[in-house]
């Protein structure tokens, strides 16, 4: 991920316009495969950081707009796997032990001793620090998906400063749309879900700027879900974006010529979500996750799309799990009230404790008790028993 000092971006009047490169251009092709291959041969000789640094500081001096050196090592550093270079010392207590040791001989004039003593330490007293870690590991990667990637960071960077992103979908495949909206969940980002007049899904996205508490972690999420949007086949993008007195727009679309980085969904879909669905697997012999989640219209044009559905072995029967996180407060109430009024969707749902203390659950039970009994309560992710106990209670 780039930072916003590596983030090159013109801007006329209200719109920002990032400075994208030629993936194509001979030029950045070659500094691209020069970049990729110090990376690769620190790697394959075990180089410490402090080493690869002094060989990409001549290139360093070339960095602009047009040249964007620092931000492709940027790009490059965050394929990288370090470790300690003598990583089963105590080196707190090395530096302890050395430092009293050389004090006392000091102290004492015995200066043959002392030099005996330094020669005799062949461990660098500071080899803990960064600059001294060992290139342990590298992804590799071609120099033009290097610069494609940039262009993808660029975009991602700017949306760290988003109060609202609007994603227009336009596409005949619904595997697209899925697969699309799986990255929006398991992402857990806060959005409304209409459809255009011409039958295009319209997703508004709440930026980290909107929301209050940690939103670093949800601009994270944000940033992460945007390569997604480039998997489709026709899509239209408007982020309204905040950086400190100044208001200006994004608008992207697939002419924009971005290329998505994300291959195979599995590959990003977070550990917490891993280990639950081996879990359920492992415990559930009722109850087994399928893969599609289908899309709800929720009146008035909206749409909910659940987090995970499940299907009962015996009966046939479907059931939907939509999960409500820290920043999803505002969307809860919403949907506690339809489910109020629709008690034959077969939706359960899953309430994040941040939103819902002991007391705010009582409230919303005296107010929406139908929906309230679908409904539990988890910290930060729910557990595989939790949502059994839960599967198991609905009846019909």
């Amino acid at each position: 991920m780039l930072t916003s000092d590596l983030v090159f971006a013109s801007k006329s009047g209200r719109y920002i316009k990032p400075c994208f490169i030629d993936p194509a251009n001979p030029e950045l092709l070659t500094l691209a495969d020069n970049l990729i291959m110090l990376f690769s041969r620190a790697f394959e000789k075990r180089f410490s950081c402090r080493q690869l640094d002094d060989d990409l500081a001549p290139l360093k001096s070339l960095n602009s707009k047009n040249f964007p050196v620092n931000a492709l090592i940027k790009l490059l550093d965050d394929r990288v796997s370090r470790t300690n270079a003598v990583p089963e010392t105590d080196h707190q207590n090395m530096r302890r032990e050395l430092f009293t040791r050389s004090a006392e001989l000091l102290g004492s004039g015995n200066f043959k001793e002392y030099w005996q003593f330094i020669n005799s330490n062949t461990i660098d007293p500071y080899c803990d620090l960064p600059e001294f870690d060992i290139i342990a590991d590298f992804k590799p990667v071609t120099p033009k998906e290097l610069l494609e990637r940039y262009n993808t960071a660029l975009v991602q960077a700017i949306l760290f400063k988003a109060e609202k992103l609007t994603v227009i979908a336009d596409s005949p495949d619904q595997g697209e749309l899925r697969r699309m909206l799986k990255y929006l969940k398991f992402f857990r980002l806060l959005c409304n879900i209409t459809k255009t007049p011409s039958g295009a899904l319209k997703l508004e996205i709440s930026g980290p700027l909107s929301l209050f508490g940690p939103t670093r972690k949800y601009a994270l999420n944000l940033a992460a879900f945007f390569p997604a949007v480039l998997r489709l086949n026709e899509w239209q993008l408007r982020a309204e974006i905040k950086d400190r007195s100044s208001f200006s727009i994004l608008k992207l679309d697939r002419t924009s010529n971005l290329v998505s980085h994300y291959r195979h969904f599995s590959g990003y879909v977070p550990e917490e979500i891993r280990v639950f669905h081996r879990l359920f697997a492992e415990k559930s012999e009722l109850w087994k996750i399928t893969g599609d989640t289908p899309l709800f219209v929720a009146g008035k044009g909206s749409y909910i799309a659940p987090d995970i559905s499940f299907t009962n072995s015996a009966s046939g029967k479907i059931l939907h799990l939509e999960l409500f996180h820290r920043w999803h407060r505002g969307q809860l109430e919403q949907r506690l009230e339809y489910l109020e009024r629709h008690p034959e969707i077969p939706l359960i749902i899953g309430i994040d404790r941040a939103i819902c203390d002991e007391q705010s659950a009582d409230e919303l039970a005296k107010k929406y008790p139908g929906a309230m009994e679908k409904c539990f309560r988890f910290r930060d992710f729910p557990g595989v028993d939790t949502v059994m106990r839960k599967l198991n209670s609905q009846k019909g």
